[in-house]
């Protein structure tokens, strides 16, 4: 993995994944098999809201993010694979990103599939979260039956937090 380096806070790619292959050790980007994938690498900022997102590709994308700096380290940080409509084939993300931090980014053709690649990245100041937005700050419930009313807007997916109901997710919130 030989990223190529991302600077600023507002950026559009525009460029190509054909003849990029899988590496040895690569995992499989938003739990899917790729075989095409580019890598970028990008250091925050500051603290910022990041969304990222693969609109207007002329293939099937599969876009994750990781920290970690070989392929044996990486920790996802968010992935996903098609976008929110029916027939979205690109892919769209949201994670909250610490000044700092040095974050690999990558885009891969879904099965392998090649052809013109365009990558967005833009960014945000971070939006206050809930106070249970990470595990080591779940919140404690009581009683032996409980109705809890809670909101996940601002919320993220921390570094290393595993997908739920197969889900990748990226809005979690935590009760104990």
């Amino acid at each position: 993995m030989l990223p190529a380096p991302l600077t600023g806070g507002q950026l559009q790619i525009n460029t190509a994944n054909t003849g990029a292959t899988r590496e040895s050790g690569e995992p499989n980007h938003a739990g899917l098999p790729g075989g095409s994938s580019i890598w970028w690498t990008w250091t925050a900022p500051g603290d910022l809201s990041v969304t990222l997102n693969t609109v207007g590709s002329g293939l099937d994308t599969l876009l994750a993010v990781y920290t970690g700096e070989n392929l044996s380290t990486l920790t996802q940080v968010a992935a996903n694979d098609d976008g929110p409509g029916p027939s979205d084939r690109t892919s769209w993300l949201r994670f909250n990103a610490r000044a700092g931090t040095t974050y690999q980014i990558v885009v891969d053709g879904y099965q392998g599939a090649s052809g013109i690649v365009r990558l967005r990245l833009q960014t945000a100041p971070v939006t206050v979260g809930p106070a249970n937005d990470h595990f080591a700050n779940r919140t404690l419930l009581t009683g032996i039956s409980t109705n809890v009313i809670g909101s996940n807007v601002g919320a993220s997916k921390e570094p290393g937090e595993p997908n739920h109901a197969d889900a990748t997710g990226g809005s979690s919130v935590w009760w104990t």
